[in-house]
């Protein structure tokens, strides 16, 4: 009997490792575990006009269609195994049923490598008017880099005033505001005093809070 080999089907199967990623919708919502999911050329490089900064890690992302009907979006995020943060910045459909995704995972030299999500608060009202706030994703598997600062409360005529406890660093410019919090690793939840915007290219964006809870 003989066999069939199929160059598009059966090729990367023989020579490629599938695994099992996650894709954290840009516009928030519950990650989607995709099953199959086909890594193809890895090259890390420094992004020009990045003054050493940021350096860029490009890569090919197939994904079944089988799993994911629906195309994925840019600056949607795959997750792989090894936890490193994959933003999609071009989105194709391929013939063999998969959706190629070009990626890039953005670190920063200095170490930009934890991974952060963003929760939004949706306000309502008790029985007794009073408001309540509900966390909702905003925005998943961020990198970043939270650094701490010196804790320290400062007063003026009789009163004080709360200062940011930690810098969370990031690499990409994120839609934020003081109605949004931080959760670090471990759950760790950091609430926005101020967001500050990059100042040149390849420079971080800074977001200035203070650690609420621990886990």
């Amino acid at each position: 009997m003989s066999i069939t080999f199929n160059t598009a089907d059966d090729f990367p199967r023989v020579i490629d490792r599938f695994e099992t990623v996650y894709l954290h919708p840009a516009a928030g919502g519950e990650p989607i575990a995709v099953d199959g999911a086909l890594k193809r050329g890895h090259a890390a490089r420094q992004r020009p006009g990045s003054g050493g900064g940021l350096a860029d890690s490009d890569a090919r992302w197939h994904l079944p269609v089988s799993v994911l009907e629906t195309a994925p979006r840019i600056s949607d995020r795959i997750v792989d195994g090894e936890s490193i943060v994959w933003t999609i910045v071009e989105v194709h459909y391929e013939g063999s049923g998969r959706w190629l995704c070009i990626c890039r995972n953005l670190a920063l030299v200095s170490g930009m490598s934890e991974v952060i999500d963003i929760q939004r608060a949706v306000w309502t009202k008790d029985a007794a008017g009073a408001g309540r706030s509900t966390w909702h994703p905003w925005a998943s598997a961020l990198p970043a880099r939270i650094q701490p600062l010196e804790a320290r409360v400062v007063g003026d005529e009789g009163r004080t005033h709360l200062l940011a406890t930690h810098q969370v660093l990031l690499a990409e410019v994120v839609d934020v505001d003081q109605d949004c919090r931080v959760v670090g690793p471990g759950g760790t939840v950091y609430r926005i005093l101020g967001v500050r915007l990059p100042d040149q290219l390849g420079s971080p964006q800074i977001l200035d809070v203070v650690e609420e809870a621990h886990p």
